[in-house]
């Protein structure tokens, strides 16, 4: 693929994709207002992170995919587990971006590190 359509991807993909991170907790207790709003905080950092290495083929709207990331205490993603993808080329492309990222961010609080994070990501529109 060229330079300007690899861009053009990318842009789309920086536009149109939606991606919801959720952290999956360690432990059963419950968590505080101050801590949830950290996890959220550090949630939108990985995602961006992922987000700004994400380049898939036009045409995926409504298209989603859950995956596991396994991450080492330094941010390296030891593996991606797909949970349930609608659509392969999405999660070859997710898994491209996850591995192109890796490492990860670490988070500024220590509370919220977890070695395994679970991403689902969503392309907008209908389908």
């Amino acid at each position: 693929m060229n330079g300007a359509v690899d861009a053009a991807l990318r842009r789309h993909a920086t536009r149109a994709l939606a991606l919801v991170a959720t952290l999956v907790a360690g432990s059963a207790s419950a968590v505080d207002d101050d801590l949830a709003s950290v996890r959220t905080a550090y949630a939108l950092t990985v995602r961006h992170a992922i987000q700004a290495s994400l380049v898939f083929p036009p045409g995926l709207d409504g298209t989603s995919c859950r995956v596991a990331i396994e991450q080492g205490d330094d941010g390296v993603v030891t593996s991606i587990e797909r949970l349930a993808c609608d659509d392969t080329v999405l999660a070859a492309a997710v898994e491209r971006a996850i591995r192109r990222a890796s490492p990860l961010p670490r988070p500024d609080d220590p509370r919220v590190s977890e070695p395994r994070i679970v991403l689902t990501l969503t392309v907008p529109g209908s389908r």
